[in-house]
């Protein structure tokens, strides 16, 4: 059937959907608001609108320099959207294709056309938002205007290149998307660090592009092979008729089925199937379906960790410094919580006969393998401050005083949970101090990670030292 056919029935079928939701919509606000309600609301809106406009010219030498920043670092917030799109494929399909979208395409209707009239309106969308947003942005702060509308174009470029590849992602196994993700960043990384610096801008962008576009098109011509077509189904229906203010007036959630999360297919292979075939097993198979309960929890704090530091590659040296061992810190504090609320939670497994040496090792085996993104951020953020020469030690001073922290923490815990035996001494408190203060001194001035070293191999001969 032609093009133009499908179009047009593509589109009633979501002028009927629209209906639908705004009678939901109609019913929902009739319950929590009336006219009165309503007119205070826009009267402070405009209100609260006016305010932050005089609010944000107070900073404008500030913004000014953040501006510079930005308009030198313009390339890497194009990187930074592309590999948005790897990490947001493990989450959802970027192309909002439901189950209404396929039983079209079951009709004469062809589905490759269907597709092609989502992805274009799904362009056409973000890139009016990005404009708009980011003009208003223009409005109320005193960045230029040509920033913002490059910005804007930057920002609409990047979300269509990278609507493709997170679709072909999103269907990917598990274990190819846990490869893909930190493979994708560290060759963006040596892109920005080791390629960029080293050619003009104007053919780093002209290399983006053109490879943006044979990408691109050698994706278009395969869209509708190896797609995992019920996966993205159900998991857009249940984000399409997610209503946020329905869902917060009849707190009723509607989520994606959960088997559709790629945390519990990472922690329920067939190897974890097994039988025991050793006590390191047992101890790593108790770890991992804790920490499969605890997920959220776990992903969130990841989470804050990569973002962190990230945003502070735009920002002040000394803000830098301070970010990553304050981003360590977070880590081991949450880690040891954890391992804490384990036995805390369940007195069945805490009265246990455990080897503790092996239990905590097994531990800081997860709790590490989980500091590996983290760690590729901070990698970055040393790159983007110092000569590149100095990175193994970075590297080295920052996994010593990490090491050090985790085994500090797993000590005190279990002194605390069984009540009995020698706490960290106070000499480690005091060399661990020491190791926070340095490592944020080590983000400006690498020499500095030679004294983390130092302080490493002197806590290792100190054994409960008071």
């Amino acid at each position: 059937m032609s093009s133009k056919r499908t179009w047009f029935t593509y589109h009633w079928i979501k002028k009927q959907r629209r209906r639908k939701k705004w009678k939901v919509y109609k019913q929902a606000f009739s319950l929590s608001f009336d006219k009165t309600i309503f007119i205070y609301t826009v009267v402070f809106g405009v209100w609260l609108f006016f305010m932050i406009y005089d609010w944000m010219k107070q900073f404008g030498p500030y913004l000014a320099e953040v501006e510079d920043i930005f308009r030198a670092e313009l390339f890497l917030f194009a990187l930074g959207l592309l590999a948005r799109s790897f990490t947001a494929s493990s989450l959802r399909p970027g192309i909002r294709f439901t189950s209404a979208e396929l039983h079209l395409s079951m009709l004469p209707h062809s589905r490759k056309k269907l597709l092609g009239i989502i992805v274009v309106e799904h362009m056409v969308y973000h890139a009016i938002l990005a404009f708009l947003v980011l003009i208003l942005i223009g409005i109320i702060t005193p960045v230029s205007f040509l920033l913002t509308l490059q910005a804007a174009t930057i920002y609409s470029a990047m979300t269509a290149a990278g609507l493709l590849l997170q679709w072909k992602c999103f269907s990917l196994t598990t274990r190819k998307k846990i490869l893909l993700i930190p493979a994708s960043f560290l060759l963006l990384g040596v892109w920005r660090l080791g390629i960029a610096g080293h050619i003009p801008s104007v053919m780093n962008w002209i290399l983006l592009v053109g490879m943006l576009t044979f990408i691109n098109i050698l994706l278009a011509s395969r869209i509708l092979k190896d797609v995992n077509w019920s996966k993205v189904i159900q998991y857009n229906d249940a984000v399409e008729w997610n209503i946020w203010f329905v869902q917060q007036v009849t707190k009723v959630e509607i989520k994606p089925p959960k088997k559709l999360a790629w945390t519990q297919q990472l922690f329920r292979t067939k190897k974890a199937k097994l039988p025991f075939q050793s006590v390191d097993r047992m101890y790593h198979r108790l770890w991992r379906i804790y920490l499969a309960e605890k997920k959220e929890f776990t992903l969130k704090t990841i989470g804050f960790c990569c973002l962190f530091p990230a945003a502070t590659l735009f920002l002040d040296e000394r803000v830098a410094g301070l970010a990553v061992p304050l981003v360590v810190f977070v880590y081991i504090k949450m880690s040891s919580s954890l391992f804490g609320n384990m036995f805390i939670n369940d007195k069945l497994i805490f009265s246990l006969p455990w080897n503790k040496e092996k239990l905590q090792k097994t531990y800081m085996k997860w709790a590490m393998s989980g500091f590996i993104l983290p760690l590729l951020i901070i990698l970055v953020v040393y790159s983007m401050r110092n000569d590149i020469w100095w990175l193994p030690i970075q590297v080295a001073g920052i996994g010593c005083w990490f090491y050090f922290f985790l085994h500090y923490e797993m000590k005190r815990q279990w002194v605390l949970l069984q009540r009995y035996g020698d706490p960290p001494g106070v000499v480690q408190g005091i060399l661990l101090a020491i190791g926070f203060i340095l490592a944020g001194l080590a983000v400006v001035y690498p020499y500095f990670s030679i004294g983390v070293i130092l302080l490493f191999a002197i806590s290792t001969t100190i054994k409960g030292g008071k």
